[in-house]
């Protein structure tokens, strides 16, 4: 087995007859590395070989499947779609075509044209999408509309395809008599909706299904979830008397969170309103939303409320008081907000922080900058992430980069990828070499973010910290080198992916492959770790391609909550992954939360803090 392995990673085609012959072995183990090292050679020349194993065991075809995916030609090709129409594994199938891409799209695409089996087709329809080639979108809105294809399975793959031409026909199934593909439809046009790009020609048909789902609580929910995706102000009609007076409690929470998401809307006065409500959630809602789209004209009255709130919910209406703040320009109310920060303390204090520092006014950033001075170092930590928001406090940042707490010198290092200017990169990389693991590894985050946004040469710098002896030192360094577009002189990155010990640089290392100035040498290197990796993620990564990195921004309250614990834990080491790619470390608010004022649009998540990283 170690042989067949081997003998894959050498990159010479003499090895394909050798690996022909170990298709024979009695040892299946065997027979799945020889596949495997077909593939990584890509040897066309052992295709009816590499055939004729797809009538072995399960394993075994499985690896045969994905080493004609890795193989390709007509011969390749035409052997998987016959098995896309056979196997009981379709989903591996699907997944091989849509490896070969554009070298399959022609078939996928005259398959769907065609007058075929239901099963077929939904494989056909499911590999076009993971092909993503060109055009695909309209393929499958041709095979919806003559009930080629299931209607769950095309919507999801227009969902999947981010299709602009998906939505209407995706909303006709909103009022389908079929209960699954009402939902398969709810969710497709919930994939499709953006509510920062608002469209209103959804709210006709939404209104409409949500009319005739009168006995339908969860669908009703769903459906004015939905209305807050489309971020049209047509919706607000609609969502108002829902938001103001439905007795279903579930139903009401869903109108306020989508009035939250329509913009420039006149429901200040219905939020305000339910933040007095009997009910938690219906309060934590309506403050959410307010975070939203909170005019300034409400800034007085969430202020009152904020003063006389009862304690356990004075954070959620700081959350409320920000969107207000964001807008205002009254220094009286202003003065107002700092007096009333200085009567917090703990949690509420870190929540009000956030909510001052979304006032873009100079004087709110100077009085935030002039706090740091003497304040106690959990004052010092969040005065550091939240005055990332203002380009005027770079100069505070930069002293706070090199403060005695390391909590604050990692918030503020973070912060200065957004606000430093291009003349800092020396400093802000001298302090790679800080003491603290999570300090050095935000640096070269925010070393890769200030070279993103001044268009400076940043590579010869990250490459240099892929010899770093700390885990997320490399990984943020792959990471920075995706986010820039750029490779190393001799493909250190292909190296790691093969060799690192940790789990996530490897993962990095991948998608920096996938994405950027892909070679023969490292599409080989990826199906070696594509079979061999003993880590499920980094062969995920491996194996597909990474999601784009998003060109949008939103603000991201995250809370940490510790393995094994029930409630965000304040002080707890974090590490949180972006939808870039980046990492951020440190430690969370006296809340157990960590703010993100500018994170990337798209999924965010926690991983293994710092401390604990192989």
């Amino acid at each position: 087995m170690a042989a067949a392995g081997a003998l894959g990673r050498f990159g010479d085609k003499r090895a394909v007859s050798a690996l022909i012959l170990a298709l024979r072995d009695s040892e299946r183990e065997v027979r799945v590395r020889a596949l495997e090292s077909l593939g990584a050679l890509r040897a066309e020349d052992a295709t009816l070989a590499i055939v004729e194993a797809l009538s072995d065991q399960q394993e075994v075809r499985t690896a045969a499947v994905v080493a004609l995916s890795h193989v390709g030609g007509a011969r390749a090709l035409d052997a998987l779609m016959d098995q896309l129409g056979r196997t009981s594994d379709q989903r591996t199938v699907v997944q091989a075509l849509g490896r070969l891409g554009d070298r399959a799209a022609p078939k996928l695409k005259q398959c769907l044209a065609g007058q075929v089996s239901r099963t077929l087709a939904n494989g056909c329809a499911a590999a076009l999408v993971e092909a993503k080639a060109p055009n695909s979108d309209q393929v499958l809105i041709d095979a919806l509309r003559r009930g080629v294809v299931d209607p769950r399975v095309g919507m999801h793959g227009l969902a999947e395809l981010k299709s602009p031409l998906g939505l209407p026909i995706v909303l006709t199934y909103l009022s389908d008599d079929e209960p699954v593909v009402r939902r398969a439809a709810v969710e497709a046009a919930s994939s499709l909706l953006d509510p920062g790009k608002p469209d209103g020609r959804a709210v006709g048909p939404i209104r409409e299904a949500l009319e005739t789902a009168r006995d339908r609580k969860n669908e009703r929910r769903a459906l004015v979830a939905l209305l807050g995706r489309t971020g049209s102000p047509r919706a607000e009609s609609v969502l108002t008397p829902l938001a103001r007076e439905s007795d279903d409690l579930g139903l009401r929470v869903a109108a306020i969170e989508s009035l939250g998401m329509l913009g420039k809307v006149n429901a200040d006065q219905v939020l305000i309103d339910a933040l007095g409500d009997e009910h938690g959630s219906v309060r934590l809602a309506a403050a959410v939303a307010l975070s939203r789209v909170a005019t300034g004209k409400s800034t007085a009255k969430l202020l009152d409320h904020f003063e006389k709130g009862a304690e356990q919910d004075r954070s959620a209406l700081a959350l409320a008081l920000g969107g207000a703040l964001e807008h205002t320009k009254d220094p009286e109310l202003l003065k107002r907000a700092f007096a009333a920060l200085a009567r917090t303390r703990g949690a509420e204090r870190d929540a009000l922080l956030e909510a001052l520092a979304r006032n873009a006014e100079p004087s709110t950033a100077a009085r935030l900058s002039k706090m740091t001075t003497g304040a106690a170092g959990v004052d010092r930590a969040k005065l550091a992430e939240v005055l990332g928001r203002h380009t005027a406090a770079r100069s505070v940042l930069l002293k706070l980069s090199r403060d005695p707490d390391a909590a604050v010198r990692a918030n503020a290092v973070w912060s200065l990828g957004g606000v430093a200017e291009a003349g800092d990169a020396p400093t802000l990389w001298k302090v790679l070499g800080d003491s603290d693991p999570a300090v050095s590894a935000n640096a070269v985050a925010a070393y890769a973010r200030l070279a993103a946004r001044t268009k400076s040469d940043a590579k010869p710098q990250l490459c240099d910290a892929l010899k770093s002896p700390r885990a997320y030192v490399r990984a943020n360094a792959l990471g920075g080198l995706r986010l820039l577009d750029a490779r190393c002189t001799g493909a250190p990155e292909r190296a790691l992916l093969l060799d690192d010990a940790s789990d996530v640089v490897r993962a990095k290392a991948a998608s920096l492959l996938q994405d950027v100035k892909t070679s023969a040498e490292d599409r080989r290197a990826l199906a070696t770790c594509e079979a061999n990796d003993p880590s499920s993620q980094v062969a995920v990564a491996c194996e597909s391609s990474p999601e784009p990195i998003p060109t949008t921004f939103e603000p991201v309250t995250v809370f940490v909550v510790p393995l094994g614990e029930t409630k965000p834990a304040a002080r707890a080491p974090f590490t949180l992954i972006r939808a870039d790619g980046l990492m951020r470390m440190g430690l969370s608010d006296r809340r157990g939360a960590v703010y993100e004022f500018a994170a990337p649009r798209g999924y965010v998540a926690l991983g293994v803090p710092v401390a604990l990283a192989k």
